[in-house]
């Protein structure tokens, strides 16, 4: 085949892909869901298989495993991070008059002064998104409890996501040898090299990060709801959420928490000792969770996973993020591939000696 022709057929591959989640994204999710937690559990279907397990038994271990750990989050920390959540948002205003009154002598001492219209605005604002945030919680509620299709999609979510997972990690090794078999015979080995390249951004990336992000979600909960700190376990699951983006999450964790604690606290023993919990956690994290779960760096930059979570957020919704990440991974892998074809090409040598 001509190079025309190469490109014209992955064209229209790629074309009717892009079409295909266009047409069908209002109902991917549980079976994008179900592919991410398939892949996540594979190896560990991999290690209970190498022990004497079958491969249905194994399966059918770590899906009811995923389904009790799904079923647990929904019936217990939700409703508390919900309750808090709601709370938190009651207390603006008041918290913004707090944080005023604490910062008007720093401020007074470096010549600004806070007009009082300055800080009854911000109250306003404060309630104006208080109510936002109840109006969209209260709603967001009302959808999971009537009919129609926010019912349907829950439900969908829930019950095909676990058939979803089940399916794939019984059948992944047929899978990926089926897939191998339908590799153009010329360019069977490059395709393999890229293929083995994706799955270790992947598997490093998505598996380890992820890991950490719910061990730092857990330890980060735990240690500022031991504190005292009003709510601590929202702002602890928050921070392990947001640490997907490396170093974005325990950033604004720790600033948030420092506020809240300065506000809730106004010690200063107990604001270090808030401040003191995130240096131990992100000491942990970079120290032994990183070097253990994900090793050395797998090219996905930080800015590149916020592009990419956003975009993909803004074209498919909650699709879109899910698929966000190892969309970018094969980008990545495919742009690095083809700058290492164009170093080596007569397009970048030619003139040299």
């Amino acid at each position: 085949m001509s190079i025309r022709e190469h490109l014209a057929f992955w064209a229209v591959g790629i074309g009717s892909a892009i079409i295909f989640l266009y047409l069908f994204s209002p109902i991917l999710l549980p079976f994008v869901a179900g592919l991410i937690v398939a892949f996540m559990l594979d190896p560990l279907a991999d290690k209970l298989e190498s022990w004497g397990l079958g491969r249905n038994a194994s399966t059918a271990l770590l899906t009811l495993g995923f389904i009790i750990i799904v079923v647990g989050v929904l019936t217990f920390l939700l409703p508390v991070a919900y309750s808090q959540f709601m709370q938190l948002a009651k207390n603006m205003p008041g918290n913004v008059e707090k944080i005023s009154a604490l910062a008007e002598p720093w401020l007074a001492k470096a010549g600004i002064e806070l007009q009082g219209s300055f800080i009854e605005e911000a109250k306003t604002i404060a309630k104006e998104h208080f109510k936002e945030l109840a109006g969209t919680a209260g709603a967001f509620g009302k959808g999971l409890m009537k009919g129609g299709m926010a019912v349907l999609g829950i439900a969908s979510l829930l019950v095909i996501t676990p058939i979803v997972t089940f399916y794939i990690i019984r059948e992944w090794d047929i899978m990926v040898a089926r897939v191998d078999s339908w590799l153009p015979r010329q360019h069977q080995e490059t395709i393999r090299k890229l293929f083995r390249e994706t799955d270790k951004v992947l598997s490093s990336f998505i598996r380890g990060q992820l890991t950490i992000c719910l061990i730092l979600g857990a330890i980060y909960a735990t240690a500022l709801t031991i504190a005292g700190l009003e709510g601590g376990l929202l702002i602890g699951l928050a921070t392990g959420a947001l640490a997907f983006i490396t170093y974005v999450g325990s950033m604004i964790g720790m600033a948030v928490a420092i506020i809240m604690a300065i506000v809730q606290f106004q010690d200063a023993a107990m604001v270090g000792i808030i401040a003191g919990i995130f240096v131990v956690i992100q000491l942990i994290e970079g120290k032994i969770l990183v070097p253990l779960l994900v090793g050395e760096k797998v090219g996905l930059h930080p800015v590149w996973v916020i592009f990419a979570l956003m975009g993909g957020g803004a074209v498919m919704g909650l699709t879109g993020i899910l698929i966000a990440i190892p969309v970018a991974a094969v980008i990545g892998v495919g742009v690095r591939f083809g700058m290492d074809q164009y170093l080596q090409s007569r397009f970048y040598n030619t003139g040299t000696k």
